[in-house]
C-alpha cells in the first residue's frame, strides 16, 4: 500500500514519515533539484541531483511524477513506486499527490494540517526554510485542497499522528477484498456442504 502524506511547508510531513520507518513502513525518498540545507543527509531527505540532470532525468522518462514547487523540481522515480512487502509513505505536494493518485487510484491520501497558526509559524522557524513568503503564498492554495484528500489529520503531535496513520492503514487493509478472497469462497462452499447434508 502507498500513502501519500501531503502538507503545507513546516506542518511535520517529512518528520512523521521518518517516525513511521520505525515499524512496517518505507519511505519513498523523492528526487529534488534544489541544494541540500546543511542539516540534510543526501539519499535519505533526497536525491539533490540539480536541475540540469533533474531535465536529464525528465527527457529519459524517468519520473512517474514531477511538480515545480517552491522556484524548484521534485520528482519520485517509477522504480521507486514497484510493490514488496512494505507499507510505503511518499511526502510530496499537492500537485504531485493529484497526479499519482491520478495514476494510481488505490494510493491513500492523507492531509496534514497545523494544531494552530502560532504553533505552525513555531515550527517553521526551527528549520531553515527558504523562500519563506512564496512558502506562504502556496500554503493558501494547498489548503484549498484539504477537501481532495481522503483523511485530513491535525498534527498535534508526532506519536499521536502517527498511530493516526497506522489506524487509518489498518482500515484500508481491511478494505481490501482481495486479500480474503479464498476465505469467503471456502466459506460459501462449505456452507454450501452443509445445506446439502
Amino acid at each position: 500500500m502507498i500513502i501519500i502524506i501531503s502538507s503545507p511547508s513546516g506542518v511535520g510531513k517529512t518528520t512523521i514519515a521518518k517516525n513511521l520507518e520505525k515499524s512496517n513502513f518505507e519511505r519513498i525518498v523523492t528526487y529534488t533539484s534544489r541544494p541540500k540545507r546543511p542539516i540534510e543527509i543526501e539519499s535519505v531527505d533526497y536525491y539533490f541531483i540539480g536541475k540540469e540532470k533533474f531535465d536529464e532525468f525528465i527527457k529519459k522518462d524517468f519520473f512517474a511524477e514531477f511538480s515545480y514547487v517552491h522556484d524548484n523540481y521534485y520528482g519520485i522515480s517509477k522504480e521507486s513506486l514497484q510493490s514488496n512487502s512494505k507499507h510505503k509513505i511518499l511526502t510530496i505536494d499537492i500537485q504531485g499527490a493529484a497526479k499519482i493518485k491520478k495514476i494510481m487510484p488505490s494510493v491513500v491520501t492523507i492531509f496534514l494540517l497545523p494544531p494552530s497558526f502560532e504553533e505552525w509559524m513555531r515550527r517553521i522557524s526551527k528549520t531553515q526554510r527558504n523562500n519563506f513568503d512564496i512558502r506562504l503564498k502556496n500554503a493558501i492554495k494547498e489548503l484549498d485542497e484539504v477537501w481532495n484528500f481522503e483523511y485530513a489529520i491535525v498534527n498535534y503531535s508526532i506519536e499521536k499522528t502517527v498511530q493516526q496513520i497506522r489506524t487509518i492503514v489498518s482500515c484500508e487493509e481491511a478494505k481490501c477484498k482481495k486479500d480474503i478472497e479464498n476465505l469467503i469462497n471456502e466459506l460459501e462452499i462449505n456452507i454450501k456442504k452443509r445445506k446439502e447434508e
